[in-house]
């Protein structure tokens, strides 16, 4: 466990600690503000902040194989965590929002761009990162315009976008988007 300065600190070391593993790691919620550990098999390691406070924990391996699982450990670490009074920087920048997203009135032919906007709250953070799940076999790109929306077949395409702040707190927003019948694509 380290004591940084600030939370922003803390994050910023985690940020750059992250870019170092060499190992598949997963979102934990159940250590500290903000954790990941690896992900399948025992749980050999784990990284994460609690307020101004950073920590790392990992097994000792043995021919590339992990021994132990930090399980009971991070339940532990977890409430030792809890019991301190982490150094808090204020009240926290809320999260990106989406305000609402700007489309035509109808969507693109199956295969053709329908072009949108994203409005986002400007009180809130900025998102560094975007990330598009579509149903629908549709896919988005992002341009130096916008978005644009490429479906693969009519009917309704539901989209979340997925954005993440400086300080690795993330959010979504949902929206649907209806194709229309009998349009052919390209």
């Amino acid at each position: 466990v380290r004591r940084y300065e600030s939370p922003a600190q803390a994050r910023a070391a985690l940020r750059g600690a992250l870019a170092q593993v060499q190992a598949t790691l997963s979102r934990r919620a159940d250590v500290g503000d903000l954790a990941f550990g690896t992900a399948g098999g025992p749980l050999s390691y784990v990284i994460g902040t609690y307020g101004n406070l950073g920590f790392v924990l990992r097994t000792l391996h043995a021919k590339q194989k992990a021994r132990g699982d930090l399980a009971p450990l991070v339940r532990g670490l977890d409430e030792a965590l809890r019991a301190t009074v982490p150094l808090d920087d204020g009240a926290p920048v809320p999260l990106p929002r989406v305000l609402g997203v700007e489309l035509p009135a109808a969507a693109g032919a199956v295969g053709s761009a329908t072009p949108f906007q994203l409005s986002f709250d400007p009180a809130g953070a900025s998102a560094v990162a975007l990330a598009f799940d579509c149903s629908a076999d549709a896919s988005v790109l992002q341009t130096e315009e916008g978005f644009e929306l490429y479906p693969a077949r009519p009917g309704p395409v539901e989209v979340t976008v997925r954005f993440v702040t400086a300080d690795l707190r993330a959010g979504s927003y949902r929206f649907t988007l209806e194709v229309p019948a009998g349009s052919t694509g390209r």
